[in-house]
């Protein structure tokens, strides 16, 4: 999560046209070392080109609405100021799509929140580091006071 959430206009504009090489962009940035060299959770598996084929699956025109709606979006500051409930913001310390210090900096902003930063990862957290994340969530949830 950021305060705003600007996309690099060429892969929105592929994306806009649907453009498979949109894909392509989208799994490159959004893994980190991890997911380019092949350690992922699951042996055998490809984070990069499981990734693809999910995006291939997409509604036309769905994935460039979605960048298009990240992209135009301004109100993180005001909607991370609103929230009330206990909050863990699990940040990846290789995300390109979220560099860390915006990560970071919504995390000041939510009352009752802490940050959880796991290291070597991409902005796909869950795929790249399931059990750390899992893990984060769980410890997060346990030590919640109703």
């Amino acid at each position: 999560v950021a305060t705003e959430m600007p996309v690099n206009e060429y892969l929105l504009d592929v994306a806009t046209k649907d453009d498979p090489s949109a894909y392509d962009l989208i799994t490159s940035w959004s893994h980190g070392q991890n997911g380019h060299f092949g350690k992922a959770p699951v042996p055998g598996l490809s984070l990069i080109s499981g990734g693809r084929a999910l995006m291939r699956s997409l509604p036309k025109g769905s994935l460039g609405a979605g960048l298009n709606a990240c992209n135009i979006y301004k109100n993180g500051l005001s909607a991370a100021r609103g929230v009330l409930c206990p909050t863990i913001c699990i940040l990846a310390s290789d995300d390109k799509m979220v560099p860390l210090r915006k990560g970071k900096e919504v995390g000041t902003l939510i009352p009752d929140s802490s940050t959880h930063i796991i290291n070597e990862c991409g902005h796909m957290i869950m795929l790249e580091k399931s059990d750390e994340c899992l893990e984060a969530l769980k410890s997060h949830f346990k030590n919640i006071k109703f």
